[in-house]
Protein backbone atom coordinates (compact mmCIF):
# COMPACT_ATOMS: atom_id res chain seq x y z
CA UNK A 1 0.00 0.00 0.00
CA UNK A 2 0.79 3.81 -0.24
CA UNK A 3 -0.03 6.45 1.77
CA UNK A 4 -1.19 9.69 -0.03
CA UNK A 5 0.04 13.17 1.57
CA UNK A 6 -2.78 15.05 2.32
CA UNK A 7 -3.57 18.21 -0.15
CA UNK A 8 -2.60 21.24 2.18
CA UNK A 9 -5.80 23.84 1.17
CA UNK A 10 -3.73 27.78 1.00
CA UNK A 11 -5.73 30.65 -0.51
CA UNK A 12 -5.30 30.47 -3.85
CA UNK A 13 -7.61 32.83 -5.61
CA UNK A 14 -9.79 35.73 -5.22
CA UNK A 15 -13.01 33.95 -3.68
CA UNK A 16 -10.90 31.19 -2.31
CA UNK A 17 -9.54 30.54 1.06
CA UNK A 18 -8.05 27.67 2.62
CA UNK A 19 -11.23 26.59 4.18
CA UNK A 20 -14.13 27.99 1.69
CA UNK A 21 -14.84 28.88 -1.66
CA UNK A 22 -17.30 31.87 -2.41
CA UNK A 23 -19.50 31.21 -5.17
CA UNK A 24 -22.20 33.86 -6.22
CA UNK A 25 -25.42 32.82 -7.82
CA UNK A 26 -27.64 35.40 -10.51
CA UNK A 27 -31.26 35.77 -9.76
CA UNK A 28 -34.23 37.41 -11.01
CA UNK A 29 -36.44 39.41 -8.45
CA UNK A 30 -39.71 37.25 -8.98
CA UNK A 31 -40.69 38.80 -6.24
CA UNK A 32 -40.67 42.25 -7.26
CA UNK A 33 -41.87 41.81 -10.54
CA UNK A 34 -45.44 39.63 -9.00
CA UNK A 35 -45.99 43.13 -7.24
CA UNK A 36 -45.02 45.30 -9.97
CA UNK A 37 -48.53 43.03 -12.00
CA UNK A 38 -45.52 42.09 -14.93
CA UNK A 39 -45.43 38.30 -14.01
CA UNK A 40 -48.44 36.03 -12.56
CA UNK A 41 -46.35 33.42 -10.61
CA UNK A 42 -46.18 31.27 -7.47
CA UNK A 43 -42.31 29.53 -7.61
CA UNK A 44 -40.63 28.72 -4.85
CA UNK A 45 -38.09 31.15 -3.62
CA UNK A 46 -34.70 30.32 -5.38
CA UNK A 47 -32.55 30.93 -2.68
CA UNK A 48 -34.16 28.58 -0.30
CA UNK A 49 -33.43 25.49 -2.79
CA UNK A 50 -29.82 26.84 -3.74
CA UNK A 51 -29.25 26.75 0.41
CA UNK A 52 -30.34 23.29 0.95
CA UNK A 53 -28.33 21.99 -2.25
CA UNK A 54 -25.58 23.94 -1.05
CA UNK A 55 -25.78 22.59 2.45
CA UNK A 56 -25.93 18.97 0.92
CA UNK A 57 -22.79 19.79 -0.71
CA UNK A 58 -21.15 20.90 2.23
CA UNK A 59 -22.15 17.86 4.00
CA UNK A 60 -20.10 15.62 1.52
CA UNK A 61 -17.37 17.51 1.90
CA UNK A 62 -18.01 20.87 -0.12
CA UNK A 63 -15.56 20.85 -3.24
CA UNK A 64 -12.07 19.51 -2.12
CA UNK A 65 -12.35 19.93 1.30
CA UNK A 66 -13.65 23.81 0.89
CA UNK A 67 -17.00 24.75 2.30
CA UNK A 68 -19.10 26.51 -0.42
CA UNK A 69 -20.39 30.00 1.13
CA UNK A 70 -23.09 31.44 -0.45
CA UNK A 71 -23.62 35.27 -2.02
CA UNK A 72 -26.97 36.01 -4.08
CA UNK A 73 -27.83 39.05 -6.36
CA UNK A 74 -31.75 39.10 -6.93
CA UNK A 75 -31.94 41.61 -9.73
CA UNK A 76 -35.08 43.34 -11.43
CA UNK A 77 -34.36 42.25 -15.28
CA UNK A 78 -35.79 45.72 -16.41
CA UNK A 79 -32.94 47.58 -15.61
CA UNK A 80 -29.46 48.02 -16.42
CA UNK A 81 -28.34 50.11 -13.45
CA UNK A 82 -29.65 47.31 -10.87
CA UNK A 83 -27.51 44.75 -13.39
CA UNK A 84 -24.48 46.87 -13.45
CA UNK A 85 -24.43 47.56 -9.25
CA UNK A 86 -25.24 43.79 -8.57
CA UNK A 87 -22.09 43.18 -10.94
CA UNK A 88 -19.99 45.23 -9.16
CA UNK A 89 -20.96 44.06 -5.72
CA UNK A 90 -19.79 40.37 -6.88
CA UNK A 91 -16.49 41.80 -8.28
CA UNK A 92 -15.77 44.15 -5.32
CA UNK A 93 -17.75 43.62 -2.21
CA UNK A 94 -18.55 39.91 -2.20
CA UNK A 95 -15.06 39.09 -3.49
CA UNK A 96 -16.48 35.77 -5.44
CA UNK A 97 -14.78 33.41 -7.22
CA UNK A 98 -17.55 32.44 -9.49
CA UNK A 99 -20.92 33.86 -10.61
CA UNK A 100 -23.72 31.40 -11.99
CA UNK A 101 -25.97 32.21 -13.56
CA UNK A 102 -26.60 35.32 -15.91
CA UNK A 103 -28.62 38.19 -16.39
CA UNK A 104 -32.01 38.13 -18.38
CA UNK A 105 -33.88 40.29 -20.89
CA UNK A 106 -33.25 43.90 -21.50
CA UNK A 107 -30.21 43.41 -18.53
CA UNK A 108 -28.24 40.77 -20.92
CA UNK A 109 -25.88 42.95 -22.03
CA UNK A 110 -24.34 43.64 -18.81
CA UNK A 111 -22.97 39.79 -18.22
CA UNK A 112 -19.67 40.66 -19.93
CA UNK A 113 -19.19 43.01 -16.62
CA UNK A 114 -18.52 39.86 -14.84
CA UNK A 115 -15.52 38.71 -16.22
CA UNK A 116 -14.61 42.19 -17.31
CA UNK A 117 -13.86 42.41 -13.61
CA UNK A 118 -11.67 39.19 -13.52
CA UNK A 119 -14.50 37.02 -12.09
CA UNK A 120 -15.02 33.60 -13.66
CA UNK A 121 -18.95 32.78 -15.24
CA UNK A 122 -20.46 30.25 -15.65
CA UNK A 123 -24.23 30.78 -17.73
CA UNK A 124 -25.20 33.30 -19.62
CA UNK A 125 -24.44 33.49 -24.06
CA UNK A 126 -21.16 34.74 -24.50
CA UNK A 127 -20.02 35.84 -28.18
CA UNK A 128 -16.70 35.34 -29.76
CA UNK A 129 -15.63 39.04 -28.48
CA UNK A 130 -17.16 38.44 -25.48
CA UNK A 131 -14.92 35.54 -25.12
CA UNK A 132 -11.84 37.59 -26.40
CA UNK A 133 -11.99 40.81 -24.06
CA UNK A 134 -12.82 38.46 -21.08
CA UNK A 135 -10.72 38.74 -18.16
CA UNK A 136 -11.55 35.81 -16.27
CA UNK A 137 -12.88 32.18 -17.80
CA UNK A 138 -16.56 31.98 -18.74
CA UNK A 139 -17.86 29.18 -19.49
CA UNK A 140 -21.40 28.34 -20.96
CA UNK A 141 -24.07 25.62 -19.75
CA UNK A 142 -25.33 25.93 -23.58
CA UNK A 143 -23.73 25.91 -26.88
CA UNK A 144 -22.03 29.52 -27.42
CA UNK A 145 -23.86 31.89 -30.01
CA UNK A 146 -21.23 31.44 -32.37
CA UNK A 147 -21.99 27.74 -32.93
CA UNK A 148 -25.74 27.94 -31.97
CA UNK A 149 -26.74 31.08 -34.34
CA UNK A 150 -25.52 29.31 -37.12
CA UNK A 151 -27.43 26.22 -36.42
CA UNK A 152 -30.62 27.74 -35.73
CA UNK A 153 -30.18 29.78 -39.06
CA UNK A 154 -29.50 26.90 -40.95
CA UNK A 155 -32.30 24.52 -39.40
CA UNK A 156 -34.83 27.50 -40.33
CA UNK A 157 -33.45 27.81 -44.14
CA UNK A 158 -33.36 23.47 -44.26
CA UNK A 159 -37.27 24.34 -43.22
CA UNK A 160 -38.03 26.80 -45.40
CA UNK A 161 -39.12 29.51 -43.17
CA UNK A 162 -37.56 32.56 -44.20
CA UNK A 163 -39.98 33.79 -46.83
CA UNK A 164 -39.62 36.69 -49.02
CA UNK A 165 -37.99 39.96 -48.00
CA UNK A 166 -36.52 39.67 -44.42
CA UNK A 167 -36.61 42.39 -42.04
CA UNK A 168 -33.73 41.64 -38.86
CA UNK A 169 -33.66 43.22 -35.61
CA UNK A 170 -31.24 42.73 -32.87
CA UNK A 171 -30.95 44.67 -29.28
CA UNK A 172 -28.16 47.19 -29.29
CA UNK A 173 -26.24 44.93 -26.94
CA UNK A 174 -26.57 42.19 -29.55
CA UNK A 175 -24.67 44.07 -32.07
CA UNK A 176 -22.06 41.32 -32.62
CA UNK A 177 -24.06 38.52 -32.98
CA UNK A 178 -26.32 40.07 -35.56
CA UNK A 179 -23.57 41.82 -37.52
CA UNK A 180 -20.70 38.84 -37.27
CA UNK A 181 -23.01 35.58 -37.32
CA UNK A 182 -26.25 35.74 -38.31
CA UNK A 183 -26.10 38.48 -41.12
CA UNK A 184 -23.66 36.99 -42.81
CA UNK A 185 -25.34 33.65 -42.67
CA UNK A 186 -28.47 35.25 -44.01
CA UNK A 187 -26.26 36.51 -46.89
CA UNK A 188 -24.40 33.76 -47.43
CA UNK A 189 -27.42 31.31 -47.94
CA UNK A 190 -28.98 34.30 -50.68
CA UNK A 191 -31.56 36.48 -48.69
CA UNK A 192 -32.91 39.29 -49.27
CA UNK A 193 -32.73 41.40 -46.33
CA UNK A 194 -34.73 44.85 -46.69
CA UNK A 195 -34.58 45.66 -43.17
CA UNK A 196 -32.08 46.20 -40.52
CA UNK A 197 -32.85 47.41 -37.36
CA UNK A 198 -31.21 48.06 -33.77
CA UNK A 199 -33.64 48.49 -31.05
CA UNK A 200 -31.75 51.35 -28.67
CA UNK A 201 -34.91 51.90 -26.69
CA UNK A 202 -34.81 50.17 -22.81
CA UNK A 203 -37.08 47.46 -22.12
CA UNK A 204 -38.34 49.41 -19.04
CA UNK A 205 -39.74 52.41 -21.11
CA UNK A 206 -43.00 50.74 -22.61
CA UNK A 207 -43.99 54.11 -24.41
CA UNK A 208 -39.82 54.47 -26.16
CA UNK A 209 -40.03 50.90 -27.09
CA UNK A 210 -43.54 50.86 -28.27
CA UNK A 211 -42.98 54.04 -30.31
CA UNK A 212 -39.69 52.20 -31.59
CA UNK A 213 -41.25 49.13 -32.63
CA UNK A 214 -44.01 51.34 -34.70
CA UNK A 215 -40.95 52.26 -36.65
CA UNK A 216 -39.91 48.77 -37.57
CA UNK A 217 -43.36 47.94 -38.41
CA UNK A 218 -43.81 50.95 -40.64
CA UNK A 219 -40.69 50.09 -42.43
CA UNK A 220 -40.99 46.24 -42.45
CA UNK A 221 -44.72 47.78 -44.39
CA UNK A 222 -42.87 50.27 -46.87
CA UNK A 223 -39.75 47.63 -48.00
CA UNK A 224 -42.68 44.74 -48.17
CA UNK A 225 -40.90 42.59 -45.40
CA UNK A 226 -42.67 39.19 -45.24
CA UNK A 227 -40.60 37.20 -42.10
CA UNK A 228 -39.55 39.30 -39.14
CA UNK A 229 -35.99 38.00 -37.73
CA UNK A 230 -35.61 38.62 -34.07
CA UNK A 231 -31.72 37.68 -32.96
CA UNK A 232 -31.07 37.17 -29.51
CA UNK A 233 -32.93 37.37 -26.38
CA UNK A 234 -33.77 40.78 -26.27
CA UNK A 235 -35.22 41.49 -29.48
CA UNK A 236 -37.17 38.55 -29.49
CA UNK A 237 -38.62 38.78 -26.14
CA UNK A 238 -40.01 42.64 -27.14
CA UNK A 239 -40.40 42.17 -30.91
CA UNK A 240 -42.85 39.11 -29.98
CA UNK A 241 -44.83 40.94 -27.98
CA UNK A 242 -44.80 44.38 -30.02
CA UNK A 243 -44.97 42.86 -33.32
CA UNK A 244 -48.17 40.94 -31.88
CA UNK A 245 -49.80 44.17 -30.78
CA UNK A 246 -48.79 46.08 -33.86
CA UNK A 247 -50.27 43.31 -36.00
CA UNK A 248 -47.33 43.23 -38.31
CA UNK A 249 -48.81 40.04 -40.38
CA UNK A 250 -46.04 38.19 -41.09
CA UNK A 251 -43.96 35.44 -40.07
CA UNK A 252 -41.54 35.73 -37.27
CA UNK A 253 -38.35 33.68 -36.50
CA UNK A 254 -36.77 33.80 -33.63
CA UNK A 255 -32.92 33.29 -33.84
CA UNK A 256 -32.10 32.85 -30.03
CA UNK A 257 -31.59 29.68 -28.98
CA UNK A 258 -34.21 28.67 -26.19
CA UNK A 259 -36.38 31.96 -26.02
CA UNK A 260 -39.62 31.02 -27.25
CA UNK A 261 -39.28 29.31 -23.62
CA UNK A 262 -39.15 32.69 -22.04
CA UNK A 263 -41.37 34.59 -24.72
CA UNK A 264 -43.76 32.19 -23.22
CA UNK A 265 -43.74 33.06 -19.97
CA UNK A 266 -43.46 36.33 -19.82
CA UNK A 267 -45.63 37.44 -22.66
CA UNK A 268 -47.43 40.67 -22.82
CA UNK A 269 -50.39 39.69 -24.72
CA UNK A 270 -52.57 36.54 -24.94
CA UNK A 271 -50.32 33.28 -25.73
CA UNK A 272 -52.77 33.04 -28.87
CA UNK A 273 -51.28 36.25 -30.11
CA UNK A 274 -48.00 34.91 -30.75
CA UNK A 275 -48.91 31.48 -32.05
CA UNK A 276 -46.93 30.88 -35.41
CA UNK A 277 -43.78 32.05 -34.10
CA UNK A 278 -41.28 29.75 -34.91
CA UNK A 279 -38.11 29.21 -32.94
CA UNK A 280 -36.32 26.57 -30.96
CA UNK A 281 -36.98 25.63 -27.15
CA UNK A 282 -35.05 23.33 -24.72
CA UNK A 283 -36.68 20.29 -23.48
CA UNK A 284 -39.68 20.29 -21.73
CA UNK A 285 -40.01 21.19 -17.98
CA UNK A 286 -41.46 17.30 -17.90
CA UNK A 287 -38.42 15.87 -19.23
CA UNK A 288 -35.93 17.53 -17.44
CA UNK A 289 -38.34 16.50 -13.88
CA UNK A 290 -37.91 13.17 -15.19
CA UNK A 291 -34.19 12.74 -15.32
CA UNK A 292 -32.68 10.69 -12.89
CA UNK A 293 -30.47 13.87 -11.90
CA UNK A 294 -33.30 15.90 -11.06
CA UNK A 295 -34.99 13.21 -9.10
CA UNK A 296 -31.86 12.74 -6.79
CA UNK A 297 -32.51 16.98 -6.45
CA UNK A 298 -36.12 16.55 -5.49
CA UNK A 299 -34.89 14.22 -2.68
CA UNK A 300 -31.95 16.41 -1.21
CA UNK A 301 -34.88 19.51 -1.50
CA UNK A 302 -37.31 17.01 0.29
CA UNK A 303 -35.30 16.05 3.02
CA UNK A 304 -33.81 19.34 3.67
CA UNK A 305 -37.30 21.48 4.12
CA UNK A 306 -39.64 18.21 5.15
CA UNK A 307 -42.61 21.07 4.43
CA UNK A 308 -41.82 21.33 1.03
CA UNK A 309 -43.13 18.37 -1.65
CA UNK A 310 -41.65 18.90 -5.00
CA UNK A 311 -44.29 17.72 -8.09
CA UNK A 312 -43.88 18.76 -11.80
CA UNK A 313 -45.17 22.10 -12.78
CA UNK A 314 -47.94 21.87 -14.31
CA UNK A 315 -49.53 19.29 -11.32
CA UNK A 316 -49.00 21.90 -8.77
CA UNK A 317 -52.76 22.32 -7.38
CA UNK A 318 -53.79 26.52 -7.81
CA UNK A 319 -52.60 28.12 -4.79
CA UNK A 320 -49.49 26.32 -3.88
CA UNK A 321 -46.11 27.15 -4.81
CA UNK A 322 -44.27 25.30 -7.54
CA UNK A 323 -41.20 24.48 -6.33
CA UNK A 324 -40.37 22.27 -9.80
CA UNK A 325 -39.20 25.19 -11.70
CA UNK A 326 -36.54 26.84 -9.49
CA UNK A 327 -35.12 23.52 -8.41
CA UNK A 328 -34.74 22.33 -12.20
CA UNK A 329 -32.90 25.41 -12.73
CA UNK A 330 -30.13 25.35 -9.83
CA UNK A 331 -30.25 21.07 -9.80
Amino acid sequence: TTTVAPVELTASWPGVTEDTIRVGFLEVDMETLVEMGLVDNNRGDPNHVIDILVEELNGRGGILGREVVVSYENVLPVSSTDAEAACLRFNEDNDVFVVLGSFVGPTIGVDPCITDGGTIMIGGTPTPADLENANAPWLTTGAAAGRSLPALVGLLHDEGRFVGPLGVVWASEDEGAALDVVLPDLDALGYDVAVKAVQTADAADRPQLAAQWETFVEKFRVEGVQTAVLVQASAAINGANMLATLDFGGEVLVVSPGSLNTIGITAQVPLEDLAGMVGSMGPTADEIYALAATQECVDILEAGDPEITVVPSAEVPEGERDWATPLIVHC
